[in-house]
């Protein structure tokens, strides 16, 4: 397979240098020194290691708005949105009943405050 440099390998695999030249020194990636000290790693060694570099590894695809499933799913999302619009009219209609009942009590109890 092709020789990258560390920096080549690093990119591709999406990894940062420092990451690569610590799986070289714990003896992890095989590196092969050549000339001018300069580092090469075999791609076949970075699959061992990392599996498939990251510009080929399968991408989530977000299926098509027409999908079955998805028209399943906005359907039950517009249900939901339903219900909740209409316990919403239910709770104010609720608060609505308890501030009529409690204005005559609280009526009732300030008159009886006064007359004491």
């Amino acid at each position: 397979m092709a020789e990258l440099s560390i920096s080549q390998a690093a990119r591709e695999w999406g990894i940062s240098r420092r990451t690569l030249q610590r799986r070289a020194s714990d003896g992890t990636v095989t590196v092969t020194v050549v000339t001018g000290n300069r580092k090469t790693v075999d791609t076949a060694e970075m699959i061992r290691v990392f599996g498939e570099p990251v510009s080929q590894r399968d991408t989530v695809t977000m299926p098509d708005k027409t999908h079955p499933d998805v028209r399943q799913v906005q359907h039950r999302l517009e249900l939901a949105e339903q219900e909740i619009r209409h316990l919403r009219e239910i709770l104010v209609m609720k608060d609505e009943q308890i501030r009529q009942l409690q204005t005559p009590k609280l009526l009732t109890w300030v008159r009886e405050l006064r007359k004491k």
